[in-house]
């Protein structure tokens, strides 16, 4: 009885030994395969992240670069108050470049997720510092703009005290010409109230009360502007009118 069931042990083992023999090279083989499409995997999802990644800071510094451009144009923007939007905007630009150096660099999914994610982090400047440099743009072309019409309403005093001169009836032509005159020092005075608002902001760094500040300051910054804008557009009209009505009296 012993014997036999030392025969069965035997036997066992035996069979057990050349299933393994006919089994595992085809499972190492499996695993094997596996391993490498996993790997595979990985470094595809690590290429198209890194893609990504390049893809949103480039656009970031091409806007960036555009807006610095822009600034260093403007006229009426003191050399202090264009260094002030500059210098951030260059600071950011170098953040950026180093974050997109990391990322082109990373091997490893999890830092290279890591880093990616550190672009929308930077965003928090990016999304102060853009719509600052705009504004601070625009308010600077309203006030060249003013300046300009300024000027005009000087030629249309003098066109008007000729037609009155001449007795022609100027009334309505004065009350344009006063109406323009308002518009456009309201314009200035808008135009002046956004550049004040935004001109100093700095980004939040993590601050919710510096962020809701600094959203708010945008955001009246924004109607200033837009109010601004519609002055400038009230005076225009105000002057055709007075230019049409100065040609039909002759």
């Amino acid at each position: 009885m012993k014997l036999n069931i030392r025969q069965k042990v035997t036997t066992s083992f035996l069979i057990s030994l050349l299933i393994t023999a006919t089994v595992s090279p085809a499972f190492a083989q499996s695993v094997t395969s596996t391993t490498l499409k996993n790997a595979a995997n990985q470094q595809a999802r690590i290429e198209k992240l890194i893609a990504r990644g390049d893809t949103e800071v480039a656009k970031r510094l091409a806007d960036l670069t555009a807006v610095i451009a822009k600034i260093n144009a403007l006229v009426k923007l003191s050399d202090s108050q264009k260094n002030t939007i500059t210098v951030s905007l260059q600071n950011n630009i170098a953040s950026l470049t180093a974050v997109k150096a990391k990322i082109d660099a990373d091997t490893d999914l999890v830092t290279l997720r890591s880093d990616v994610m550190s672009i929308l982090t930077a965003n928090r400047t990016y999304l102060l510092i853009l719509p600052q440099a705009h504004i601070v743009a625009a308010s600077d072309r309203i006030q060249d703009v003013v300046d300009a019409m300024s000027v005009l309403t000087t030629k249309l005093q003098a066109r008007i005290t000729q037609a009155q001169a001449a007795g022609k009836d100027i009334t309505a032509l004065q009350a344009n010409l006063t109406d323009m005159q308002t518009k456009l020092s309201d314009a200035q005075t808008q135009s002046q109230s956004a550049l004040n608002l935004v001109i100093s902001l700095v980004p939040d760094a993590g601050d919710k009360a510096v962020l809701t500040s600094n959203n708010q300051a945008i955001k009246t910054a924004h109607s200033d502007i837009k109010a601004a804008n519609a002055d400038i557009k009230a005076a225009f009209t105000d002057a055709r009118s007075i230019v049409a009505s100065l040609k039909a009296m002759k």
